[in-house]
């Protein structure tokens, strides 16, 4: 779901009610139409709160970028792996902030780049 401010309470909100709402009957049309095998699918059950991708970025001392991403650069520096790509030890890094490290999905990466990744 797009067009919601997750640092928003009354986003995050309005974005749980629209997902109860619209996920049980979108869902299972969309699976049975795209994914062969899934003919009868149902939803039994689903999260119990909305789970966000992305809020904040961090700005590093290396941004990741999409094309990074579709490249499966392998950084001089790479200190982890995901699926299909490596990050830099630069991306952990604040820029301008001195002895801090940063790890999660905070790291320094476009949204472009980041949406890729889930």
């Amino acid at each position: 779901m797009t067009g919601f401010d997750a640092l928003k309470v009354e986003d995050l909100t309005r974005a749980e009610v629209q997902g109860r709402k619209d996920y049980p009957r979108g869902l299972p049309k969309l699976i049975r139409a795209r994914m062969p095998g899934f003919a009868k699918c149902y939803i039994v059950d689903f999260a119990p709160q909305t789970g966000v991708r992305q809020t904040r970025l961090l700005e590093g001392e290396y941004v990741m970028t999409k094309d990074d991403v579709a490249k499966r650069v392998r950084f001089p520096d790479s200190v982890a792996r995901g699926r299909d790509y490596y990050y830099p030890y630069r991306t952990l890094l604040p820029r301008g902030v001195e002895n801090l490290l940063v790890a999660g999905r905070h790291y320094s990466a476009t949204p472009a780049a980041q949406a890729d990744f889930a």
